[in-house]
């Protein structure tokens, strides 16, 4: 390894509710709200600083009444946007901090993570920071020399052996690296897409070709009415508009109301997700609704070809 630094996250005392206030009801239920109530950690702001300047990020300057938070959780940063707009302040031991008006939220981990969440962490002053009594972790960061898969497999080595010693003193003891971390994310991707695929793709084949018999067999049961029809000087491009649109409702009604279910699930599913991070869903969106549009339509198409040509067969005989 190159560029390794060790830093310590410290216990600050202060409780998430505590802190916030008010401000949690901007993340929404009172379930939720319990559920994420927790210490606040923190880390110096020389320790950010230096772990910014390996990853190839800007720094930061804090005063010694002030301190900046780490978030990029979307719920997280909209209720800390709202609680840096007011003069709010913490106690931490015998110093009186306020959160900088001048920085935003910063949405940088300071270390490898499986998930890109960062719920909260604090960055104090040095001094701050240093008369805090009690620490939570010690963090371990470093980029390697050469990017070759022999390093990832030195590490394991390395860390493996480590962590079984520490687990019998009660010690947690994690590690993560790149490959682990690309590996396991696209693992879950994959698993997540194959089966939103296979099961959405059988079920709307299944969908569209029930609807696409029901409407075929309704044709050949409506021969002797459209035969009618047309004795009676009906015109046969009326006909066929009565015929497009018995079609379109019966395939478009449905299809409205699995819009209208989608679009339900989405915004509370997107709720869930920008818990554990953010996502581009915009890409994954469009091409399910090509996809939609290629196959649904094609069935849609193909039954009103094939139910026209039936009556019209059989008014040819």
């Amino acid at each position: 390894l190159k560029d390794v630094y060790e830093f310590q996250v410290g216990r600050t005392g202060v409780q998430f509710k505590e802190m916030m206030g008010d401000y949690t009801q901007l993340l929404g239920s009172s379930e939720n709200i319990q559920w994420f109530d927790f210490e606040l950690p923190a880390v110096s702001l020389s320790d950010y600083n230096k772990v910014m300047a390996l990853q190839g990020k800007d720094t930061i300057a804090l005063r010694n009444d002030e301190f900046a938070v780490i978030a990029n959780i979307q719920n997280y940063i909209s209720m800390l946007e709202a609680y840096q707009k007011d003069d709010n302040r913490i106690d931490i031991g015998s110093y009186r901090l306020m959160m900088s008006q001048t920085l935003p939220v910063l949405q940088t981990p300071m270390d490898n993570m499986f998930s890109n969440a960062q719920s909260m962490v604090l960055i104090l002053p040095n001094e701050v920071f240093a008369s805090l009594e009690e620490n939570s972790a010690h963090v371990l960061v470093g980029n390697y020399k050469n990017s070759g898969m022999g390093y990832e497999e030195k590490v394991v080595e390395f860390n493996e052996p480590l962590q079984n010693v520490y687990d019998e003193e009660d010690i947690f003891v994690d590690y993560t690296t790149r490959t682990s971390l690309y590996e396991g994310q696209m693992g879950i991707k994959a698993l997540v897409i194959f089966i939103g695929l296979y099961l959405g793709v059988i079920f709307l084949l299944a969908s569209a070709a029930v609807l696409a018999l029901q409407q075929l067999s309704e044709a050949t049961d409506n021969i002797q009415r459209y035969r009618l029809l047309r004795q009676l000087g009906v015109e046969e491009k009326m006909l066929n508009r009565s015929i497009l649109t018995q079609i379109a409702l019966y395939f478009f009604m449905p299809l409205g109301l699995a819009i209208i279910h989608s679009v339900v699930g989405m915004y509370v599913a997107n709720g869930v997700i920008q818990t554990f991070g953010r996502i581009d869903a915009l890409a994954s969106t469009a091409f399910t609704a090509v996809l939609m549009v290629i196959v649904y339509g094609g069935y849609f198409i193909l039954t009103y070809l094939c139910c026209r040509n039936i009556l019209k067969y059989k008014k040819n005989r």
